[in-house]
């Protein structure tokens, strides 16, 4: 009876392995970075920059759309092509319209980083916990520095 017994425990030993392997097989599975990353991400901030690179992307398109079908335009290159062929100094006009945007003295592309702006609360927090975080390194032995280009300090 005990051979049986043992037999039994160690066949329940096997299903229940599986079973485990299954379900950690099936979490595997699930999109838990792409929840993650929702989570994270500011939609309401990536909604009005998009709004704002449509906008702009209209009105600059509306602008060159006119700028290039006008007679004064038409004009300009006659006079330029004719001046060109006498042998006179041909000078390039250009209409520099500017987009308007809802907010004054954006960048044409919002894509990159803007200026780093110093930050009095920011600089006091990191002189509080720079000492602290960096003795805690020391003493647990983890690593402060790496010399790959995806480390920041």
């Amino acid at each position: 009876v005990r051979h049986f017994a043992d037999a039994m425990l160690r066949e329940v030993d096997i299903v229940q392995g599986l079973l485990l392997h299954a379900v950690l097989f099936t979490i595997s599975l699930l999109p838990i970075s792409y929840l993650h990353g929702k989570i994270l991400f500011n939609g309401a901030y990536a909604a009005v920059l998009g709004v704002e690179m449509r906008r702009r992307r209209v009105i600059a398109s509306i602008n060159a759309a006119s700028a290039s079908k006008t007679a004064r335009r038409r004009y300009l290159r006659f006079r330029n092509f004719v001046r060109g062929v006498l042998g006179l100094r041909a000078v390039t006009v250009k209409f520099a319209r500017p987009a308007p945007t809802c907010a004054p003295g954006l960048d044409d592309d919002l894509c990159k980083p803007g200026p780093k702006i110093p930050d009095e609360r920011k600089a006091r927090v990191a002189a509080r916990l720079r000492p602290i975080a960096e003795s805690l390194a020391t003493n647990f032995g983890f690593q402060k520095s790496c010399v790959d280009s995806t480390f920041t300090d």
